[in-house]
């Protein structure tokens, strides 16, 4: 009889131990403080009583969850901490578990989407696991392809956790700063659920016709361009230039294209005030056939002479 009563009471402990030794489930947010929301998904254990425990357990769309006894529970804006206190508490205003140890861990994040749109190399939803700085965002969605000088935040209204309001915001941070300060948290913001970031495209201005290399510049090189910036950018005018007939083709805000005529040999004599441009703004500078033709006429020149003095003076 003793044998027996042992060997149950070594059972026993064994069980206890066993389930004292499982190995807790580790969460996949990294910071206690993270606030649960609709369609996250959690798991609660009760110790001792595996009947209660759930082992995947999805909050509502409206915040709740379900639990064995207590019925619903709010669970939306509360850390994994807080509702495991309001779970206990249940249970036990309930009068269905004395002292119940209950543990919430947060399996899967669904609640806090941050999407990453604009000139980044993959846009993209990202789901916040903790806290998540602009940067961080940034970097996980391809960091900064082809981009402009601004990135955008647009910030949803949403209700503190006491329940005052809060309005939408919308912050703009700049591209350069964000790079040459990451470290400032009024640059490299923390983000919030719901966010939308969005990288702006790189804006150019673009010259052509007879300038020293045709192409186009990047708004976001230098604080703004003139007529006078891009000439020296481009390599200046050429001799062929007909320069007091240059013009500024811009595009309108209704997609309409007004064509503003710019003296560049007066800008140049200082004549007429430098013409600061607008992103998309295309400067063209013509060609003078006149001149063409005689540059033409002038190169032939040299070149038939160089052939003839080579031709006597070998």
């Amino acid at each position: 009889m003793r044998i027996k009563l042992w060997l149950a009471a070594a059972i026993a402990l064994l069980t206890f131990l066993g389930f004292a030794q499982e190995p807790a489930e580790t969460p996949i947010v990294g910071h206690e403080d993270y606030v649960l929301g609709p369609g996250d998904k959690i798991s609660v254990s009760v110790f001792g009583d595996p009947e209660l425990s759930q082992a995947d357990l999805n909050i509502s769309g409206q915040g709740f969850i379900t639990l064995p006894l207590v019925k619903e529970l709010k669970a939306a804006g509360k850390t994994a901490l807080e509702l495991q206190a309001a779970i206990s508490d249940a249970y036990k205003s309930g009068h269905f578990l004395k002292d119940p140890q209950v543990t919430v861990v947060v399996k899967e994040v669904r609640s806090s989407p941050i999407t990453i749109a604009g000139s980044v190399g993959k846009p993209a939803r990202l789901q916040m696991q903790g806290r998540m700085t602009l940067l961080q965002a940034i970097t996980e969605a391809g960091s900064f392809h082809d981009a402009g000088s601004k990135v955008t935040i647009d910030r949803p209204g949403r209700l503190e956790r006491n329940g005052r309001p809060i309005a939408p915001q919308v912050i703009i941070i700049q591209v350069k700063d964000l790079q040459m300060k990451p470290g400032d948290p009024a640059v490299n913001v923390e983000l919030q659920a719901g966010d939308i970031v969005t990288v702006s495209p790189a804006e150019y201005v673009f010259v052509g016709g007879a300038v020293g290399k045709p192409g186009k510049l990047a708004m976001n090189e230098v604080p703004s361009w003139s007529i006078l910036s891009v000439l020296a950018a481009v390599g200046n005018a050429t001799k062929v230039a007909k320069t007091e007939h240059s013009v500024i083709l811009r595009t309108n805000a209704d997609g309409t294209r007004t064509e503003i005529p710019v003296n560049i040999k007066k800008v140049l004599e200082r004549k007429n005030p430098d013409v600061f441009l607008t992103a998309n703004d295309i400067v063209l500078v013509p060609e003078s056939p006149g001149r063409k033709a005689l540059y033409a006429a002038a190169n032939t020149l040299t070149s038939t002479s160089a052939i003839l003095l080579g031709t006597l003076h070998p």
